[in-house]
């Protein structure tokens, strides 16, 4: 008869053990857990699966569950705890950070814009001007807030001898960027060879 008992203690035990599982797309994701002290542990990393007794330590009545992935949005998610035994089940599509998106399409954006840049100058320094001339002209239909565009027709215009309308992009870069003391040069130069 005690045999009997032990194993019916130990199959009811085993029953009462609540756990906390975490999936998240993407895995591997990092949680971890705040309890009411304001301590923060690691569980472990997604696909998860761990006992309440280690989600709520030391009598805590409640704790914060962060899923935290880099690259992506953290989630945050408060548990209370059960008077019965319960599984918690939690299972998230994390969001990529737009802030990361945004750096990405920044990042691409000025790789391209320095690559339009080295193609026209490389075609400068090849004398083939009416090719670089094409780049730039594309270059300042798709930047056209971007000074370095006016620049580059301004320097094409100079070195093919159209002065007039070497002065006439300078100018419009300068009205962008104000500061570029070499295009105030060219312009102040072409403007003392017209008057």
């Amino acid at each position: 008869m005690r045999n009997i008992i032990c194993l019916i203690l130990v199959v009811f035990a085993g029953c009462s053990t609540s756990k906390l599982i975490v999936q998240s797309l993407p895995a591997g994701a990092t949680v971890t857990v705040m309890d009411e002290a304001g301590k923060i542990r690691s569980l472990g990393q997604t696909p998860l699966s761990v006992e309440l007794s280690d989600v709520f330590r030391s009598g805590t009545s409640f704790s914060e569950i962060q899923i935290i992935k880099d690259d992506y949005s953290a989630e945050t998610i408060l548990l209370s705890k059960s008077s019965l035994p319960t599984n918690y089940e939690v299972s998230l599509n994390l969001k990529k950070n737009q802030q990361d998106l945004k750096s990405v399409d920044i990042l691409q954006k000025n790789e391209s814009i320095a690559q339009k840049i080295a193609q026209a100058n490389n075609l400068m320094n090849q004398k083939r001007y009416e090719e670089a001339e094409q780049i730039v002209s594309k270059f300042v239909l798709d930047y056209p807030n971007i000074s370095v565009g006016y620049d580059y027709m301004g320097n094409i215009q100079y070195l093919k001898k159209d002065l007039k309308r070497a002065l006439f992009y300078y100018e419009k870069g300068l009205h962008i960027n104000p500061d570029n003391l070499e295009t105030k040069e060219m312009v102040s130069k072409l403007k003392s060879i017209f008057n």
